[in-house]
Order: structure tokens, then sequence, then C-alpha cells
């Protein structure tokens, strides 16, 4: 237990260490949803396959613009 609390506080101190498990933890939790498209393709879009393939190239598409973008909308 007493392990435990010393790697909680090391944690808990480091800053950086602390975004990065948060940054992993909300990717692995909300990253599931991609799972679901092909029921929403099917059933909620009319676009069937073609849609699903839209749907499914849009964080691609997302990440070009934004590295075509040079990354202009970052706070410095």
């Amino acid at each position: 237990m007493e392990s435990l609390m010393a790697g909680l506080r090391f944690v808990f101190r480091r800053k950086v260490i602390l975004a990065t498990i948060t940054l992993d933890f909300f990717a692995v939790l909300l990253g599931g949803v991609t799972a679901l498209l092909p029921i929403f393709a099917d059933q909620s879009c009319t676009g069937g396959p073609v849609g699903l393939g839209w749907m499914r190239a849009m964080p691609a598409v997302g990440g070009l613009l934004y590295g075509a973008s040079g990354g202009a909308f970052c706070r410095r």
C-alpha cells in the first residue's frame, strides 16, 4: 500500500506525467466510438458503405488540414 501511495504522489507531483496519463486515458475511453461507426452509417445515415468510408477518413483529413496550416492555431 505504501508503494501505491508513493507512485500516486510521484504522478501527481509531475504535471507532464499526469498530463500524459490523462491524455492516454481519454484517447482509450473515446477511441471505442469508432467501433460504432458501421452501425451509425447503416442505421442513422443514408450513406451506407460510402458514408462509412467518409466517416473513417475524416480524422486523417483533419490531421492533414491541421498539418498544412502549420499549426497556426496553436497558442504560444
